[in-house]
């Protein structure tokens, strides 16, 4: 997963979370479960396949949404690179508003 993120966001998940300012927006790419290499070469669980000396994790939908709770997931583009090619998702997820009391 390749993203970019303002410093002092919270991270996807949740994990690690710290205090930030709504409508921040994180955006990351990664290569998903409709890609050629998808299951091709050495499985090592968790969607992570070894191939060409490479391990790569293939993300499915439901991680990319299990990723975004207490986000608001704004897109997921899917989009192509390279010659295979190597499908990706450019995922783009922004913090939403305060909790109102």
């Amino acid at each position: 997963m390749h993203g970019l993120v303002h410093p002092g966001d919270p991270c996807p998940g949740g994990r690690g979370a710290t205090g930030t300012a709504a409508g921040r927006s994180f955006v990351y790419t990664v290569r998903h479960t409709g890609d050629a290499h998808y299951r091709a070469g050495t499985g090592h669980g968790d969607g992570i396949w070894e191939h060409g000396g490479f391990a790569v994790h293939f993300f499915s939908r439901d991680l990319v949404d299990a990723l975004a709770e207490s986000w608001t997931l704004e897109e997921v583009a899917p989009f192509e690179e390279g010659d295979l090619p190597r499908r990706l998702w450019r995922v783009t997820q922004t913090v939403g508003p305060a909790p109102q009391s």
